[in-house]
């Protein structure tokens, strides 16, 4: 991140000892400690309050949470996120499929729309740049912001509640690995593409998808 520009504000949700507090020290702009609630979304949300006074100055702020580590490539993440000049960015976006049972996979239409009600880009990674740092309501939409230990509730309204946010103030958006044409991309491949596609796919906490692959 610092080799990409960007000062980084770490924030914890667990207490650090003090060789961790002196590691991170090293190549972040400040620290945070506070208790383990709400998820990703309570952490941005204290970073995003805790810079209040200094976001209208910023030339984008970058949300990142614990699942993101950093891969050596020819360009950075915030590389390609910067090359796309939107006003909010994310790595990648999603929303709810209609469900079919795994031994049904072929019955599954791909139907992307922007306009789904609760589509969203994934909190891992997202960059907001300067239009939407000067807007008066994003701070706004930060101090309403209810943080509980819910995962629906966060996801309800963190998640998905500030990607709408955004779609309903018209900035524009986009993502480095955008899945609209997904099908097609997927249409287009062998057999053995897609056998080493899905060989190494992650299914966290599914067995049944496991057993599919």
């Amino acid at each position: 991140m610092t080799s990409a520009g960007i000062s980084p504000l770490v924030v914890s949700n667990l207490p650090l000892n003090e060789e961790n507090r002196a590691k991170l020290a090293q190549s972040s702009a400040l620290i945070l400690e506070r208790p383990n609630v709400g998820y990703d979304f309570g952490r941005y949300r204290d970073g995003v309050l805790e810079l209040a006074a200094q976001l209208s100055t910023l030339d984008r702020l970058w949300l990142l949470n614990y699942s993101v580590w950093s891969v050596h490539q020819a360009t950075s993440w915030f590389d390609d996120a910067r090359s796309l000049k939107t006003d909010f960015v994310g790595a990648t976006s999603n929303f709810a499929m209609p469900r079919v049972d795994p031994h049904r996979f072929r019955e599954i239409t791909w139907d992307f729309s922007f306009e789904h009600k609760i589509f969203h880009y994934a909190s891992y990674a997202l960059g907001v740049g300067s239009a939407i740092l000067k807007d008066p309501d994003f701070l706004k939409y930060w101090n309403k912001l209810e943080i509980r230990n819910d995962k629906s509730r966060t996801v309800r309204r963190g998640e998905i509640g500030l990607s709408q946010w955004v779609l309903a103030r018209g900035f524009s958006h986009g993502a480095t690995y955008e899945v609209d044409k997904l099908d097609a991309e997927l249409a287009r491949m062998d057999d053995a593409e897609i056998d080493k596609i899905a060989q190494e796919l992650i299914f966290p906490e599914s067995p049944r998808l496991e057993t599919q692959r």
